[in-house]
């Protein structure tokens, strides 16, 4: 017997070919994410990537999985009322927002967002999209939000609202120990930089890059890969490739906090430190010790015993070691372990 499932997903028309890792891992990322943004330039197929995700993924949504068309939406502000209109729900408030949000709380439904950056409306969309992560004080979403906004900014030839807007975005992931999506970000400011100070945008791919091999958010890389490579490739052309590989090396030597204050403008002046593949991922020191004990198969418990640490610490390190890399599973660092120098 057939399940009835609910929602409003088209039915597919044709064979959904590749991609498999992107969709696991995207799978990974919607199991302890409200939201989740796919960017990217025109015809990469975000769209058909996000209806096959949710398709594969709408049996875990009891509520169901709901496809909200944005093409036709003029007003940002009314973005509300056209989600409240796909859900079926009459909205006789005056606070479209508010009503939706009261009814999605005690609903279990996906929330993918895909975000085409080329739509005519894309700023406008965004902006609300920021407003309302403003309004309820909700920080991590905002970093989110100000990405896409950034990446449409830069798009529109305003280079310095995009800088500040991926600027206030890496500095809110830094609250929450998200160094893939500051890496991404840093990305952003590179492409930014890149018309008026290809020196600089040169060294920002370079520590982005540094980052980013350490990091596990493969979907998130590969949906700015194709700005970022003709970004770099029109740098290569200003500066010469063997001016741009030496710069870009420079960024690749920086640490994690080197890169991120090189990004943010602060203490950009610094030398670079050597090489340590731990630092550039954002582990502190202990986490650096714990990671590798957890990596020599040792539980939480037997971890504990280890250092002057108590085991609830033990697990609030292990968990902060998992965010930080992007990984979901003690097996991804000790595999992870193998390919970088362990701490003394």
């Amino acid at each position: 017997m057939s399940v009835r499932t609910v929602g409003n997903l088209p039915v597919e028309m044709t064979s959904f070919v590749g991609r498999r890792e992107d969709l696991t891992h995207a799978k990974n990322l919607l199991a302890s994410a409200r939201l989740l943004t796919l960017t990217g330039m025109g015809g990469v197929g975000k769209t058909r990537f996000a209806l096959r995700l949710a398709g594969e993924i709408r049996r875990n949504f009891s509520d169901g999985v709901w496809l909200v068309e944005l093409a036709d939406l003029r007003q940002g502000e009314l973005l509300a009322q056209t989600i409240s209109s796909v859900l079926g729900l009459r909205d006789e408030s005056t606070d479209p927002v508010g009503f939706l949000t009261e009814h999605l709380r005690a609903r279990r439904l996906s929330a993918l967002f895909a975000f085409i950056t080329e739509h005519e409306h894309a700023e406008q969309i965004a902006l609300c999209f920021v407003h309302f992560t403003e309004r309820h004080d909700a920080h991590l979403l905002k970093a989110i939000a100000l990405y896409p906004l950034g990446a449409v900014r830069w798009r529109k030839g305003d280079v310095a609202s995009a800088t500040a807007l991926m600027s206030e975005a890496i500095r809110l992931y830094q609250m929450f120990e998200h160094p893939g999506m500051v890496a991404v970000c840093i990305e952003g400011l590179a492409w930014s930089a890149a018309a008026s100070k290809p020196d600089r945008a040169a060294l920002l791919l370079g520590a982005a890059k540094s980052i980013l091999q350490y990091s596990q958010m493969r979907l998130a890389q590969a949906a700015v890969q194709q700005v970022t490579s003709i970004v770099e490739a029109d740098l290569r052309q200003k500066l010469g490739n063997h001016t741009f590989e030496q710069i870009h090396d420079k960024g690749q030597e920086l640490s994690y906090d080197e890169s991120v204050a090189l990004a943010l403008r602060s203490g950009i002046d610094r030398e670079p430190q050597g090489k340590e593949s731990s630092t550039r991922a954002g582990l502190t020191r202990r986490e650096q010790q714990i990671a590798a004990l957890v990596a020599d198969g040792l539980t939480n418990r037997e971890i504990a015993t280890k250092p002057v640490i108590s085991q609830r610490t033990v697990d609030a390190h292990v968990e902060h070691i998992l965010t930080k890399l992007g990984f979901r599973s003690r097996t991804q660092i000790v595999r992870w372990l193998d390919t970088a120098e362990r701490p003394d």
